[in-house]
């Protein structure tokens, strides 16, 4: 085991990060923090707050954590569901960038961070008790389109909260920004931080100058965003 763990520092020492200590691997070049942390797994494989739950393994994995989860729903998903009893009741939602949706007769359901099974077992509770005697209900998700999910922004952004990635889009950092209005008057984009999820069980996050993109227009140093990240946008220290 000790060994493992050696390696792991070797490792995260050579693609130049460090560990802090509230457990975040920090990157000082963004795009090496983006090639690590594609490495994890795929879009839909994100964890942690806002992102799905699906563990895969990866190099570098903890130990103990290669078991599958079920995948939860996020912003952007695809629901089926179906009732047998009552097919006027059957549909298809693409699930809001609240994360919910909207599921006549029982109105408004807040699905973000639910495993399929778990709306399904909910949705015929609820028909059970108002409804039918037995309600024989499926529930099935498709993945997001190719782009689409969604981001978590905090700090001095100009739009804080959730954000739907366009599908089909490549949205990097210096996109997100300028959808969200570019940041506040006190907004410093020169350190706005990515925080994601890795499914090895581990935090990452690194700093991306987005005003020296956006002033020099150096956009190859721009990174995508991926489904479940969250981007914290700090104040300027002096405001002058």
């Amino acid at each position: 085991m000790m060994r493992v763990w050696l390696c792991v520092g070797v490792l995260l020492t050579l693609v130049g990060c460090s560990t802090t200590d509230d457990g975040f691997i920090v990157f000082k070049d963004p795009r090496e923090f983006n090639r690590v942390t594609m490495g994890l797994g795929t879009e839909d494989d994100i964890g942690g707050p806002g992102g799905t739950n699906q563990t895969t393994t990866a190099e570098g994995a903890v130990p103990g954590k290669t078991e599958t989860r079920p995948q939860a729903i996020t912003a952007g998903a695809k629901l089926s569901i179906s009732v047998e009893e009552d097919s006027s009741l059957d549909r298809q939602i693409i699930v809001g960038t609240d994360g919910a949706i909207d599921f006549p007769p029982l109105g408004r359901i807040v699905v973000d961070g639910l495993t399929t099974e778990e709306l399904r077992q909910r949705i015929k509770k609820d028909l059970e008790r108002d409804y039918f005697q037995t309600a024989n209900v499926t529930v099935t998700m498709e993945e997001a389109t190719a782009g689409g999910g969604v981001i978590y922004l905090l700090g001095s952004a100009g739009h804080q909260g959730p954000m739907a990635i366009p599908p089909g889009e490549d949205f990097t950092m210096t996109k997100v920004m300028l959808a969200a209005g570019a940041g506040g008057p006190f907004a410093d984009l020169s350190r706005v931080e990515i925080i994601r999820y890795g499914s090895d069980g581990r935090k990452y996050k690194t700093r991306v100058n987005v005003a020296r993109i956006m002033k020099r227009g150096e956009f190859e140093k721009d990174i995508p965003v991926r489904n479940g990240d969250w981007v914290v946008v700090p104040e300027k220290i002096f405001n002058f």
